[in-house]
């Protein structure tokens, strides 16, 4: 790809321009690099061998910094060798000792131009006492760590006191970025920190949150001193891998964190978004940096900076590290409740794994409470548990018959009356991002199916007006923690943008995203039988029926509007059901037939852990031709309704020139301007100018302002 094309992509951002036309770096050749689809494999070495023996993982994990350093942390110095420690203030605190340290050092013996805060509370006692360091702004984390009976220490790396700055003209051959050297700096606090009597230097725990849990990542990775590693909601570029928490599932992804936080990570970074599967490196690498050494991953079910999906698939991938060194308990994942922000408790079961680690307590860390994973699927434990699965329809056998046979055996179901203005727990919806309405627009609630819960935006007044107004079935892609909502956008949400067209938009979380990620967990122990993706359609079935039921909405005038997995939903769903108007799918497709070197084919769909939305496709893998059914029979199953289909060019994982061939299948089937094909120049996204084109096209197929 040139870099005029790579920038009529990007969303521009002053401070990378200024890098690319200071360094001249051009983006990298994609078409050369390897595609990784799912995390990078860490036991495989460049020359093809595995890493089988304990004494070979320095060299594997040397080869990692060596990447870590070029694509996300750039380079740092080696420790100084003239650092000084002078005392600002001792103030004597109950049952403890608080000091304020400067530390003075530089580049150069005589040079101690570098100057950086640090405050350490001892608690009394001869020791040796274990070490808990973190960021300035956690002043409350080492207050509770002092008072278990650590050496608490918060320096100045943080964005609420920062003295690291300097530090790039100071050492100005370095390309180390702010996250690096706030890393760098916690080193140099141990530097001091370690000196005193008190102090048991096998027995240092590093913690942060968010950025700061990036950071305790890095240095953690940077320095093998620190023998535990808390990564609290570090989100990607910590422990979220890139691959499966990006614009492609609503998330804090490469684009938005090297736009809007451009100094946190290398700028090189940012030629990776959209393009994360050419990446050689992912979180599951940093983690693994850390082993043998103990770390802790937390998170929140509905965390906005990461996905626990996300979370638990970069544990799975950097588990074989701690599994070689023998240590496989020293990677512990610990949930908590709700979204980003911490409490006390939080920061308590912190110290308590902390205790287990140390060997100060034997009561198991986490604790027994929330439990996980929460995306447990395999498929050998999903073959453990189904029934023999019967042999699929004859080829010549009518496509309801062949769907119904992937998506599973559903058990028996009864219809419920929807329930108007009967909604989710207002704290809830607020979490999840659709607790109110913006301007112009109004906010119902339903109840609807088998205890679901739905958010309706429409224009303003439309409840009370007597006439009907077309509707929007939005379907969300992958969005782990809030769901229908993105957790990150560029622009209005979705359905914001199509209630503002003039559309009612009903919206409502899949089984397994946002307010439903605990009844997604068990799935499969419940219904083994069945699918992932049949129970998600039966949910979106039961929705269209409950929206058809609204007084203020046309049932005849219904559409269907996806995003990658939704995407994929909503044709699924017209296929079989005459009712709905048409269909909008964004990134939602490719067939089922492409071969997986492209984008990974559809063992994404049956055997990738966590997954498991149509395991029944497995018997299919490596003969993909075979499948009972394609995309081409579902699009003509929905003609003569009309249709868009959105297929950047660049999305990784939906192979551009098999949705094109699958669209040329079908032409014939459909009225010329019934089935629109935008092509744009751009990656797997649902970017403001995709979400006006899609509005554009419901005005359009509904009628929208239109006389007569």
């Amino acid at each position: 790809m040139k870099l005029f094309e790579w920038l009529q992509i990007m969303p521009e951002s002053e401070p990378w321009t200024k890098w690319q036309q200071k360094t001249g770096e051009m983006p990298p050749d994609f078409d050369s690099m390897p595609s990784r689809h799912r995390l990078p494999d860490i036991m495989a070495r460049p020359d093809g061998t595995r890493v089988s023996a304990p004494e070979q993982w320095p060299e594997q994990r040397e080869m990692f910094m060596a990447l870590l350093k070029r694509f996300a942390i750039g380079t740092y110095p080696d420790p100084p060798k003239n650092l000084e420690a002078r005392v600002i203030s001792e103030t004597k605190e109950s049952s403890a000792v608080r000091r304020e340290i400067e530390l003075s050092f530089g580049p150069e013996k005589s040079d101690r131009r570098a100057v950086l805060w640090l405050e350490v509370v001892v608690p009394d006692g001869l020791g040796p006492m274990p070490v808990f360091i973190t960021q300035h702004n956690h002043a409350g984390w080492a207050r509770i760590a002092a008072s278990r009976g650590y050496i608490a220490a918060r320096f100045a790396g943080s964005d609420s006191r920062d003295d690291t700055a300097a530090f790039a003209d100071l050492w100005p051959g370095y390309d180390w970025t702010k996250l690096t050297r706030r890393a760098w700096a916690a080193s140099r606090c141990l530097d001091y920190i370690l000196s005193l009597p008190e102090a048991d230097a096998a027995k240092v725990a590093m913690a942060g949150h968010s950025r700061n849990g990036k950071q305790t990542l890095i240095a953690s990775a940077m320095d093998a001193r620190i023998s535990a590693a808390i990564s609290s909601s570090s989100g990607v570029g910590g422990a979220c891998p890139y691959r499966l928490f990006s614009e492609a599932q609503m998330g804090e992804g490469i684009e938005l964190i090297t736009r809007v936080f451009p100094d946190w990570l290398h700028p090189r970074l940012r030629y990776f978004a959209g393009f994360e599967h050419k990446l050689p490196i992912d979180a599951n690498i940093l983690v693994a940096m850390t082993a043998p050494r103990a770390c802790l991953i937390a998170t929140a079910l509905n965390d906005n900076v990461e996905s626990t999906y996300a979370i638990e698939e970069c544990a799975r991938a950097a588990m074989p590290a701690y599994e070689l060194l023998g240590v496989p308990d020293k990677l512990r994942i610990l949930y908590r409740y709700g979204d980003h922000p911490t409490q006390a408790d939080d920061i308590e079961r912190y110290m308590d794994w902390c205790d287990e680690v140390f060997g100060r307590s034997d009561r198991r860390s986490p604790p027994p409470g929330l439990s996980g994973p929460f995306h447990p699927y395999t498929l050998r434990r999903w073959k453990r548990g189904s029934n023999k699965v019967p042999p699929p329809p004859s080829p010549k056998a009518l496509l309801p018959d062949r769907i119904a046979w992937l998506m599973g055996d559903p058990p028996p179901s009864a219809s419920r009356e929807i329930a108007p203005d009967t909604g989710e727990p207002y704290h809830q919806a607020v979490m999840l991002r659709r607790g109110g309405a913006p301007e112009g627009l109004e906010r119902h609630m339903v109840s609807f199916g088998q205890y679901l819960y739905a958010t309706v935006f429409a224009p303003k007044g439309s409840a009370a007006s007597e006439g009907k107004i077309a509707g929007v079935l939005w379907l969300h892609p992958h969005s782990v923690p809030t769901g229908a909502m993105a957790a990150y956008l560029r622009g209005e949400q979705a359905p914001h943008v199509f209630a503002k067209a003039g559309l009612a938009v009903f919206c409502y979380d899949h089984i397994g995203f946002g307010s439903r990620i605990m009844e997604g967990a068990q799935f499969y122990d419940r219904y083994p039988n069945w699918s992932l993706f049949g129970k998600m359609m039966h949910d979106a079935f039961s929705a269209f029926d409950a929206f058809r039921e609204l007084p203020f909405v046309d049932p005849d005038k219904i559409f269907l509007v996806g995003h990658g997995l939704g995407g994929m939903l909503a044709i699924h769903m017209a296929a079989q059901d005459k009712r709905p108007a048409g269909v909008a799918s964004c990134c939602g497709f490719e067939p089922f037939s492409t071969p997986p070197s492209h984008s990974g084919g559809i063992a994404r769909l049956c055997e990738w852990d966590g997954i498991g939305l149509l395991p029944r496709l497995a018997r299919f893998v490596g003969r993909e031709s075979k499948v009972p059914y394609d995309f081409d029979e579902l699009l003509k199953a929905i003609a003569p309704r009309p249709v868009l289909i959105i297929s950047p060019k660049y999305d990784r994982e939906n192979y551009f020139a098999a949705v094109a061939g699958c669209l040329d299948k079908v032409r014939d089937a459909f009225e010329p301007w019934a089935l629109k094909h935008l092509v744009p120049e751009d990656y797997n996204r649902l970017s403001p100018r995709r979400k006006e084109e899609i509005a554009s096209w419901l005005r359009d197929m509904a009628g929208i302002g239109r006389s007569g």
